[in-house]
């Protein structure tokens, strides 16, 4: 005899495979929310587990969607009205097509990009690109990529969207029509029981899959050893490479190339983008990466765009020897035997002591972040990374374009000891708002860029005796708000361009404060008066 609650319920085969196929999407949309957060090594870490994951779906979905055809699902309750059963239609329609999609449109944008490591799935299984895509030129290479990636990014935000329906039409079924929907696919369950536990463990599972996505956090602090002097550092590993990461990948990496060129690994450099080789060893007036980094602020072509922070005077003249030297993937500055002049250069670069003895930066010891106002941060979007665990250091960035709240403010100022870094960009902090900010006494860089400051926002920052770099592109500021700046003892580097700040402005702040970096529209003006 058959069981006739089995004919009521999907198979055996199609229930493991929604529920796989179900954690596994959460998993990949908490990975990929993820991945705007990491750089270097961490990031191709996770984009490789992305990708794999992403290849498995489109696996499963194939085998779920065959199993279909063979295997009709069961006849859904006969008390649905015929509007729920079209709408039930599309949702599973529109699933599948983005079940496919999605991976197919993330596969199709890094057949698209030239640069990366490639594919290997969970580490085991190298995975091909698509045919005909890497055979392209370069250029439609570079418009095919984007194209595929901006269609996955749209692709992703539907999927959340009916996500969030499915997820309505199983609660209405279970908790007001009380039917059997939901029980056809988690057999067992009773339709309007409060603490039904396969409806509870569906939020559960989604949680642990996207803390599993978010644990561990790797430190970047951690992807090499420590350098304890300048003779033992890697030119390439410790210093250029980290710089070019930091500021460019953003826009340069495995699965976001822009211009067809990723700064992620030494072989996507050396490879360039799609105007070709952007290093050439040994000639840095020839090398296009060293051109872009030090024109005026308002050139097309300066690089890093967009206002983001760019490359300091110490990077710059370091990137320049490197190439200088060959452009060497692994070389000893000790070996290279660096000039009286660029040891300063190296040793800031590198975090060391100024006397080069190779004695790390002393660091405040502070309490302990408020948890609370850590998880409060994270909630509404900030990304909260501890910089030291033996000095509670943190680094604070808001990715969201999103108005800061009250809540926001209040939660920062609770910080106020352990924020090193904060990143505020285009968020709408307006002057008023200043004020939380310019009460931490260990902050060393602020990044508040395109937001409504004006001069006299910049006069609530004078308590910022520890601040060092200042990005203010962008925003309102003038030169009656530069006398401000002066008061900042520990200043060295201040992004003005894109304000209504004058070369003429620019000049006096350098005369005032010789050593200050002031990076303006212009050439004279972006070059320090002296080394910082």
């Amino acid at each position: 005899m058959t069981d006739p609650g089995r004919n009521a319920r999907y198979s055996t085969l199609a229930l493991l495979l929604h529920w796989l196929i179900a954690a596994a999407i959460v998993l990949q949309l908490a990975l990929g929310w993820r991945l705007d957060e990491l750089e270097g090594p961490a990031r191709t870490a996770v984009l490789q587990l992305h990708k794999s994951i992403g290849v498995t779906i489109l696996l499963l979905s194939l085998a779920r969607l065959a199993w279909r055809l063979i295997n009709p699902p069961p006849p859904a309750p006969a008390a649905l009205s015929p509007m729920e059963r079209r709408l039930s239609g599309w949702v599973h329609t529109g699933f599948y097509v983005l079940m496919i999609g999605l991976p197919l449109t993330g596969w199709a944008m890094i057949s698209s990009t030239r640069v990366g490591a490639g594919t290997t799935l969970f580490g085991l299984v190298p995975w091909p690109k698509l045919p005909l895509l890497p055979m392209l030129p370069p250029g439609i290479q570079g418009l095919l990529a984007d194209l595929f990636g901006t269609a996955h990014a749209a692709l992703v935000w539907v999927i959340l969207a009916l996500l969030a329906l499915h997820l309505a039409g199983v609660l209405k079924h279970h908790f007001i029509s009380r039917d059997a929907v939901f029980a056809r696919m988690a057999p067992g369950a009773r339709p309007g029981r409060l603490l039904e536990p396969r409806l509870i463990a569906v939020p559960v599972v989604a949680l642990a899959a996207a803390a599993l996505a978010f644990t561990p956090r790797p430190d970047p602090a951690a992807r090499r050893p420590p350098v304890r002097s300048v003779a033992e550092a890697d030119l390439y590993l410790d210093v250029v490479s980290p710089a070019l990461v930091r500021r460019c990948q953003s826009c340069h990496n495995e699965d976001r190339a822009r211009g067809g060129l990723s700064v992620v690994r030494y072989e996507d450099l050396m490879l360039g983008g799609e105007g070709g080789a952007v290093v050439k060893p040994g000639d840095p007036a020839r090398s296009d990466l060293y051109r872009r980094i030090t024109l005026p602020g308002g050139h097309k072509d300066y690089m890093p765009a967009d206002g983001k922070t760019p490359l300091n005077a110490d990077q710059i003249k370091l990137v320049q020897w490197w190439i200088a030297v060959g452009a060497p993937r692994s070389a000893r500055v000790g070996g290279l035997k660096p000039s009286d002049d660029l040891t300063p250069s190296l040793t800031k670069v590198l975090g060391l002591s100024q006397d080069g003895a190779g004695a790390a930066e002393a660091l405040p010891v502070v309490p302990k972040a408020d948890p609370q106002a850590v998880a409060a941060l994270e909630a509404a979007g900030y990304v909260v990374r501890p910089l030291s665990a033996a000095s509670n250091l943190v680094e604070v960035n808001r990715y969201l374009r999103t108005p800061l709240s009250a809540a926001d403010l209040t939660n920062l100022a609770r910080l106020r000891l352990q924020v090193r870094r904060l990143t505020l960009r285009e968020v709408g902090l307006t002057d008023d708002q200043l004020d939380p900010i310019g009460r931490m006494p260990n902050l060393i860089s602020l990044r508040i860029e395109a937001n409504p400051i004006t001069d006299a926002g910049l006069a609530r920052l004078a308590g910022l005796k520890a601040l060092r770099v200042l990005n203010l592109y962008g925003t309102k500021v003038t030169d009656d708000g530069l006398a401000a700046l002066q008061a900042l003892p520990a200043l060295e580097t201040v992004h003005l361009w894109g304000t209504a700040v004058t070369e003429a402005g620019a000049q006096r702040l350098r005369a005032a404060r010789p050593g200050l970096t002031v990076v303006l529209d212009g050439g004279a003006a972006s070059a320090p008066a002296q080394p910082a």
